[in-house]
């Protein structure tokens, strides 16, 4: 489930979407190869309309973020390094190859799971 935070944000709701989306990318809530949620879905849960939510994800094909396949399928495009979540099941910050921590962008509220 997206952050719900959206409307709490500045911006037009096409804005709000797209930095809601590619905040939760950027921040490894969604990563690279997941099928977002269908479009009435995505719609419903941030509440939305199904327009905002296409043209939001226009803007974000065109960024190189989503992917729109065949069967009204989009999938998430990143080149965010994907590293497993630790034990408790939090996301895990990536390290470089000199071990120094990276820092991770902050999360606007619920992951995208229920």
């Amino acid at each position: 489930m997206p952050s719900q935070e959206a409307n709490a944000v500045g911006g037009t709701l096409q804005e709000r979407v797209v930095r809601t989306i590619r905040n939760d990318i950027e921040a490894g809530r969604l990563v690279d190869g997941e099928a977002l949620p269908s479009t009435r879905d995505l719609a419903k849960q941030m509440e939305v309309s199904v327009f905002t939510i296409n043209e939001a994800m226009k803007s974000l094909a065109s960024e190189g973020l989503i992917e729109n396949r065949p069967g009204s399928r989009r999938i998430v495009r990143s080149s965010r390094p994907v590293t497993p979540p630790d034990r408790a099941g939090r996301p895990r910050t990536p390290t470089s190859s000199a071990g120094t921590r990276v820092a991770a962008r902050a999360s606007l509220g619920a992951s995208w799971h229920a």
